[in-house]
């Protein structure tokens, strides 16, 4: 025992705790990573399934297509060169240099002289190779990393920043640099380092070399193993939802309690919801995709921003660590001013999907904030307004027997009306048409079925009028259930005339519901076809259905593609297809297609007029784009774009003429092409 009592006692922490970091941590991080990330799938695998689904991807084009877009995601990219080069760069180079570190740590466990001796590479320039590859290595590492960190402390990215993004930025810098450290001053034996990761395996653990930056570095990765089961670095599974019993009903009263509240949340999700909030790592590469935010500069209107307060709103009620340190883990308690706040988040959201196509890791960011807007839908403070539209779409769908005899009188008058503008007394609106071929599913503005009419009847079309509408405001609520209820009318009514293709009036999520969510939510396949009234237009000028002449649309006409029927429908070419025939000169957008920017009318809020002069504001956007085409004529094809786009040019005196697509083809018509089809 030495003289010295601080000694001795120094010397036993020493070999004890070297025993401890060398003998017993290695085994019990290995068995916490391992099981952690079991743990981690079985939440997510126990986390309910949904049919009824918010979102839509691009269509697949084939096993190898899909591959290698995803290899390229994963490895590339690219969306993020694209909106934000630095932040690529700075992503880039840890990845390339995380994969270099991995490489060069071959060496502990293989020497693999024989392969460098094939290459008449002697062992003293493979040590300078060495060298030089794990100096690089290092440098590029800690480079990035303090890049991505020091791009924590930014206005927006401090805001979405938890304590978890800085400590995990910091525990990695910090093994980076004692990595470097321990490679260019400490020299450890790597005879010494083989021997006993050797006799790891053997479970027979020997000494690891006592040098205390190899110690420290070493416990360092050890606890990022432990770390990683449970924090952001891990994106293969989505966070799991707390075991629960699901209501038969959900409450409806403002006055529920936090934790009733955060409940309707909990029982909201569903497995893709926690993947969305889970997957999203917090880069903010979304928010200058949004135009929202590019306007405002606000928080709220962050993509990221609106997740990461709908995590922390689940993290603070039904996870361990919220419940024992809240502030630590920046948590959010459910009260007055921080509803005030989320709900903002969620209804200045057009929905449009643009932070989606610029997500690195494929976030579907509208995904989570229809389950935060059916939140405040249950608890009754969604805007009065979009609630209204959508009970009344609800009890119109389910009583359209009590509204026939009026329908019909108004049809019959616009019947005439067609008749006479068209010169032709054969002219039909027909409705209950049973051996119609096509169902046309029209807007609630009963003159938006005149164009529509003119098209049907000059190419000839077998055709029948729907008695119900397109356009479902339960969708921008996040109700699946009651938007189910307007959209199962519609199947009925197809099935029973036995059409073979319904056709959505120029309604983006219209289309976006009967086309791609519906046969998801009853989990079927339709006897019939769902197209875009885009679709069909297109397929009578290609067929030469009808005769046009662009010269009856005379004017610079452009064109906004909607963001339902863009980004959520695959729509893009067909309506381009149209104007090459339909008016005398077309000018592009720029960007345009699933680049293009919100006209900033989506998501309901075209309709709710407490959002007019925020409307105003975030659609500026497109106003500079417009302004940027010299065109004097928009059209789109989607009612609320025309709404908005209508509300931007009197505000910033553009002098626009805002058309529908259906108007402008209606209105190049010269007579029908040839007998009724």
């Amino acid at each position: 025992m030495p003289a010295d009592p601080i000694d001795f006692i120094m010397e036993y922490m020493m070999e004890h705790g070297r025993f401890f970091i060398t003998s017993i941590i290695p085994y019990l991080a290995i068995i916490l990573l391992v099981d952690g990330l079991l743990y981690r799938a079985y939440l997510w695998a126990r986390s309910p399934k949904t049919t009824a689904t918010f979102a839509v991807y691009s269509p697949s084009k084939g096993l190898s297509h899909d591959l290698l877009r995803i290899l390229a995601r994963v490895f590339l990219f690219p969306v993020l060169l694209r909106q934000e080069k630095s932040l690529w760069v700075g992503s880039w180079l840890f990845h390339i240099s995380l994969l270099m570190t991995v490489i060069s740590h071959y060496k502990i466990f293989f020497a693999h002289m024989w392969f460098w001796s094939s290459l008449s590479i002697s062992p003293e320039s493979l040590a300078l190779i060495s060298v030089v590859f794990d100096g690089a290595t290092g440098v590029i590492m800690v480079g990035a990393l303090v890049f991505l960190f020091g791009r924590r402390f930014l206005q927006i990215m401090r805001k979405l920043s938890e304590p978890e993004d800085y400590v995990t930025l910091l525990l990695i810098l910090a093994i980076a640099l004692s990595g470097v450290y321990i490679r260019f001053v400490s020299r450890v034996s790597l005879l010494e380092l083989r021997r006993y990761f050797v006799s790891l395996l053997k479970f027979t653990p020997s000494y690891l070399p006592a040098d205390p930056a190899f110690l420290i570095h070493y416990g360092l990765v050890m606890i990022l193993m432990i770390y990683f089961p449970i924090g952001k670095l891990i994106h293969t599974f989505g966070g799991g939802p707390s075991a629960r019993v699901t209501p038969t009903h959900a409450p409806h009263k403002m006055h529920m309690n936090p934790l009733e509240l955060a409940t309707v949340l909990e029982q909201k999700y569903t497995r893709p919801s926690f993947y969305h909030l889970d997957l999203c790592a917090r880069c903010g590469a979304c928010t200058k995709s949004c135009h929202m935010f590019v306007e405002t500069q606000d928080p709220v209107h962050s993509p990221a921003y609106k997740l990461a307060l709908l995590r922390r709103v689940h993290r603070r009620y039904f996870t361990v660590e919220g419940r024992i340190a809240p502030r630590v883990f920046k948590t959010i308690d459910l009260n007055e001013e921080s509803l005030k706040e989320i709900s903002r988040a969620m209804f200045e959201c057009t929905g449009c999907r643009r932070c989606t196509v610029y997500c690195p890791c494929g976030v579907d960011p509208p995904w989570p904030v229809s389950d935060g807007r059916y939140l405040f839908l249950q608890s009754g403070a969604a805007p009065a307004m979009l609630t209204t539209l959508a009970r009344d779409a609800v009890e119109k769908a389910k009583n359209i027997g009590r509204y026939k005899d009026q329908y019909l009188g108004k049809i019959k008058d616009l019947e005439s009306r067609l008749q006479k503008e068209m010169g032709d007394p054969d002219s039909r609106i027909p409705m209950q048409n049973q051996d119609a071929s096509l169902l046309y599913i029209p807007m609630a503005d009963i003159d938006s079925i005149m164009p529509a009419a003119k098209i049907f009847n000059a190419a000839g079309e077998n055709w029948s009028l729907s008695e119900l509408e397109a356009t479902n405001y339960n969708y921008f609520l996040g109700d699946v259930e009651a938007a189910k209820e307007v959209t199962v009318e519609i199947v009925k009514e197809a099935e029973a005339l036995g059409v073979k293709t319904v056709v959505i009036a120029e309604s983006g999520h219209g289309f976006h519901i009967m086309k791609h969510l519906a046969p998801k939510w009853f989990n079927r396949t339709f006897p019939f076809d769902v197209k875009s009234i885009a679709e069909i237009m297109a397929k009578y000028v290609q067929d030469r259905a009808v005769k046009l002449d662009s010269q009856r649309n005379p004017g610079t006409v452009t064109y906004n593609d909607p963001c339902h029927l863009g980004r959520g429908g695959g729509i893009y070419e067909e309506p381009r297809i149209i104007l090459a025939e339909v008016v005398k000169e077309f000018r592009e957008l720029v960007p345009n297609r699933k680049y293009n920017w919100c006209c900033g009318g989506g998501g309901g809020l075209a309709s709710i007029q407490e959002y007019k002069d925020l409307r105003m504001q975030t659609g500026k956007r497109k106003v500079e784009q417009i302004k940027k085409t010299g065109a004097n004529v928009v059209t789109t094809l989607c009612e609320n774009c025309r709404l908005q786009i209508t509300d931007l040019s009197e505000y910033y005196n553009l002098e626009l003429h805002v058309a529908s697509l259906t108007d402008l083809m209606a209105n190049a018509i010269i007579r029908p092409a040839g007998p009724r089809r």
